[in-house]
């Protein structure tokens, strides 16, 4: 992926610029869909500047109180180690705006007025990782953000690659064919290849013989999984099926929630994004829609008329 390429050396520009200059690592803002990487890719940075980093799922801090909490704990941290702190804040578009204001003072001038008084914070690095940047304050929160960081799809070939290592690690032999039809399956985002191709593995210790990937291992897998052509799951077409059904009349988040019998944070973070991505969904201001692109799809999967 051309974009990843160039991501890379944008990151290790910035890296080295920093080491050179003793400079702290700006704030980082990383979106994409899950599972594409962004706390990899946090701790990696982290890893190569040589500071301590801390991890954080924005769940953990419901309220502005707990967010200045941990800004404490982890400058206390920073400075018995003498070096700056990297905070990585996962899914922050769960921050109300309260919470994200709470960030504001000590991400530029490194302060914060509480009831207590002003506390003071060496500088750090703020890793915050999204799938739904549309829910952050854009003109406050994002723009204090210097570095604006998007994972999109692997393609192909990267996913394949990513295959190749882990039945490599496993000692499981693999053809060509058995790798592309599996990364085909993978929806381009790498903890789906992870995931699939251990259930490839179960499939070939459940068969017993030798530890290579057959191709009936990989469509017994599939049907167990109950996975389309492209990887999408049972949950996915049971989603676009409710809004085929809908025809032309949008499906607001609740409805498709209690379609669908999950919680609406699931819907929105975990079934919506790659459908989204995929061009199989719209979402407009009076609902979701399904588009001629995923309304052909669901047509010749599930053979409807």
């Amino acid at each position: 992926m051309k974009g990843l390429i160039l991501q890379k050396a944008r990151i290790r520009r910035t890296i080295v610029s920093c080491q050179r200059r003793g400079a702290v690592f700006p704030h980082t803002l990383i979106t994409g869909l899950g599972g594409t990487g962004k706390t990899v890719l946090s701790r990696a940075v982290a890893e190569e500047l040589d500071v301590p980093f801390v991890e954080y799922e924005a769940a953990a801090l419901p309220t502005r109180a707990a967010v200045i909490r941990a800004l404490m704990q982890g400058d206390k941290m920073a400075r018995e180690i003498g070096k700056p702190l990297a905070i990585f804040i996962d899914e922050v578009h769960r921050f109300d705006k309260e919470r994200q204001e709470a960030l504001y003072y000590p991400m530029v001038e490194h302060r914060i007025t509480t009831k207590d008084g002003v506390l003071e914070f060496a500088p750090f690095t703020l890793f915050a990782a999204t799938t739904r940047p549309d829910a952050l304050d854009a003109g406050s929160f994002v723009t204090r953000c210097q570095n604006n960081w998007h994972l999109g799809r692997y393609d192909l070939m990267e996913i394949c690659d990513i295959l190749r290592g882990i039945f490599d690690n496993w000692g499981i032999t693999h053809g060509p064919s058995e790798i592309k039809d599996i990364g085909r399956r993978c929806l381009g985002i790498p903890r789906i290849a992870n995931n699939l191709a251990a259930k490839v593995r179960d499939q070939i210790y459940y068969r017993g013989g030798d530890l290579c990937v057959l191709p009936s291992d990989i469509t017994d897998t599939f049907n167990l999984e109950e996975l389309d052509s492209i990887g999408l799951s049972e949950q996915h077409r049971v989603y676009l099926m409710s809004l085929y059904n809908a025809g032309s009349r949008p499906c607001g988040l609740h409805t498709m929630s209690g379609l669908l019998s999950m919680s609406t944070s699931v819907v929105e973070d975990v079934i919506e994004p790659i459908l989204l991505s995929l061009g199989f969904v719209e979402s407009t201001s009076r609902g979701r829609r399904l588009t001629e692109k995923g309304r052909k799809h669901l047509i010749e999967e599930c053979a409807l008329i």
